[in-house]
């Protein structure tokens, strides 16, 4: 073309050269962006007078050598960009120089660097987020990364500046254990991708996907979407981006048992991190690395060594178990039955159950975050079953055709209704006579090892409970007492119905860091240290990372937690209920659970039956954490 071919005025041709790298780096197109990039290379060589347009140059081919891995490379070239920057009157670019060559040190690992040149980037008019809340993360500024970047996401409205934010605000949520947050970030990442169709764009979503996937505990589901990642990475030479999403797929590896992946992957992304000199990603690397196990000391599998030290504690075979089995077990499934799946989220149990009532039954999975929705649509199509359909819409109101299914099914989606009873009401009506519903829920938090912990460690500490709240809000805990659910199944028109226990080892977090940034995200947690002296707030923090070190292992901090696994049917005159732990249904009132946890800030032994309830609604963010919906 005309500019190319240097046939337009050197102003002009420079604009044009700009404006299209822009455009192009803007849409994600990052092809194009090199390509245009080293056309204009070649151009300003010829312009060594016209200071803006080379400075822009040097911007723009430090972007592109920072994602090739040439890294010394663009931190010199950004050098140069600021120095011939002091010469013209280009703010913006000015400030887009200092924020890349602060993204530089930021990988590097030179993070006081990076902070100077983010302040520089800020001073001239450019935004440092994403970048600085980043090197905070990374930094273990956790409160400061968070408010940033939530404050950044939440004040943009274009989609692909958003495109570029989300990424960081989906690992930095993550991190302090917002998972709802994170899997609606990923799922809008999922959405512009799909929208744009841009190589680099799928890469970034699905690395996100990939992120979330695995602290929901759905590590198959992750595995697909980062090998996608993985390889469009690669296509597009981009070695960090590759190599971080390479950690994650071990990650993946590990949770499902298979330890020798996951060593070559981490081997692989490590030898990359430390070819570019990506001292940060390095050391997470080689941590991983050395936390795997040798299952020649003992001869077991991890999960042999789950389930050995269960029955050790005297679990029957049915509480090892997942909940997802024993709630399909309880269900019954039969070949060409209707299944209704509540609270159906990213539609891993609505697969399942598709798969088992297929050729000639239907699977219907119901939710009322679009988002999910918009995720679990995908892997439908992905998975393969023609026979499921997904509605955006709330169970309890839902006007569902009367005597429509045979069953229904929900992990952990009950406990957030608004009016549980007029909800069963409204599933009971919707089954056929003698219909089967079955569900997870979870019990009181002290059933839950990570939270006895925690308490067990804080309380003690600094001396005081945290508010218990209302024993009857909706959610995480709501169904914590097995009277209550029995009363409102049977006035929602169930009978048969039927709690038993199910016990579980549960992935609270990656590593004991991450646990404890979990806990003090929680607000319960920022309630119990509110006003307290700094140091009594640093000494509790300490306990709480002693009390969680001896539960780390090969996939992370696996603890115990039980749930209810709740069945009933409809169309048969009410039996009195059957709890098969009768001695652990009943939950203590309110001056009972507040003199356990007071025997907690003493010291004491806490009975682990006792039932605590949570004081929020909706999305709290243990309500949750490491569920495979």
């Amino acid at each position: 073309m005309a500019v190319v071919a240097g046939e337009v005025w050197p102003p002009v041709a420079g604009n044009i050269y700009c404006s299209m790298i822009d455009a192009c780096q803007e849409m994600f197109d990052l092809r194009r962006a090199d390509e245009w990039t080293a056309a204009l290379s070649v151009w300003w060589n010829a312009q060594p007078d016209m200071v803006t347009f080379t400075g822009q140059c040097l911007v723009h081919r430090a972007e592109i050598l920072h994602l090739r891995g040439a890294w010394p490379q663009a931190v010199e070239e950004t050098r140069q960009a600021c120095e011939r920057f002091t010469h013209a009157a280009d703010t913006y670019a000015t400030g887009a120089a200092w924020y890349q060559q602060a993204e530089l040190f930021r990988v590097g690992g030179d993070f006081p660097a990076a902070e100077g040149a983010y302040r520089e980037a800020n001073r001239w008019g450019h935004e440092p987020q994403p970048g600085l809340a980043m090197l905070w993360h990374a930094a273990g500024k956790s409160t400061a990364a968070e408010a940033a970047i939530r404050r950044v996401v939440g004040e943009t409205t274009d989609r692909f500046r958003r495109a570029k934010l989300l990424p960081a605000y989906v690992e930095i949520i993550l991190a302090i254990g917002d998972v709802p947050a994170a899997r609606d970030a990923a799922s809008e990442l999922t959405e512009i991708s799909s929208e744009y169709d841009m190589p680099a764009l799928h890469a970034i979503a699905g690395h996100a996907l990939g992120a979330v996937l695995l602290a929901d505990g759905d590590a198959q589901g992750a595995l697909v979407a980062l090998r996608r990642a993985w390889n469009t990475w690669r296509d597009l030479n981009a070695p960090y981006e590759a190599a971080r999403v390479r950690v994650l797929i071990a990650l993946g590896c590990r949770a499902l048992g298979d330890e020798d992946s996951a060593t070559l992957e981490l081997d692989a992304a490590g030898r990359v991190f430390r070819q570019l000199g990506a001292t940060p990603e390095l050391g997470r690397t080689d941590t991983l690395l050395r936390k795997q196990i040798d299952p020649a000391a003992h001869g077991l599998t991890g999960r042999e060594l789950q389930v050995l030290r269960l029955v050790a504690a005297g679990k029957t075979n049915r509480a090892i178990a997942s909940d997802r089995q024993a709630m399909f077990e309880a269900v019954r499934l039969q070949p060409g039955e209707r299944v209704l799946d509540v609270g159906c989220g990213y539609a891993t149990t609505t697969i399942e159950a598709a798969e088992r009532v297929s050729p000639s039954g239907r699977a219907v999975g119901v939710d009322v975050s679009p988002a999910m929705l918009h995720v679990a649509r995908q892997r439908v199509a992905a998975a393969g079953p023609d026979n499921i359909e997904l509605v955006e819409a709330d169970a309890q109101a839902y006007p569902f055709e009367p005597a429509s299914f045979d069953a229904v099914i929900s992990r952990f989606g009950t406990m957030f209704f608004e009016d549980p009873e007029a909800a069963f009401g409204s599933l009971a009506r919707a089954l056929r006579p003698g219909g089967r519903l079955a569900f997870a829920c979870w019990q009181g938090p002290l059933q839950s090892e990570w939270v006895v912990v925690a308490l067990g460690a804080a309380v003690k500490h600094v001396g005081r409970t945290p508010d218990l709240g209302s024993p009857d809000a909706p959610g995480p805990w709501a169904f914590a007492d097995a009277d209550r659910v029995t009363r409102l199944m049977q006035a929602g028109g169930f009978a048969d119905v039927t709690l038993e226990p199910v016990t579980r080892p549960q992935r609270v977090g990656t590593d004991v860091d991450d646990v404890v940034r979990f806990v003090l995200s929680l607000p319960e947690t920022r309630q119990l240290f509110a006003g307290l002296p700094q140091d009594v707030v640093a000494g509790a923090v300490d306990a709480l990372h002693t009390a969680f070190a001896p539960y780390t292992g090969t996939h992370g901090v696996v603890m115990d937690a039980t749930a209810w696994l709740v069945s009933g049917q409809t169309g048969r005159a009410a039996q009195r209920r059957r709890c098969r732990d009768p001695q652990r249904h009943r939950q203590p009132d309110r001056r009972r659970r507040l003199r356990r946890l007071h025997a907690l800030a003493g010291g004491a032994a806490v009975h682990r039956r006792a039932g605590v309830r949570n004081p929020t609604r909706g999305r709290h963010p243990a309500a949750r954490r490491n569920t495979d919906r």
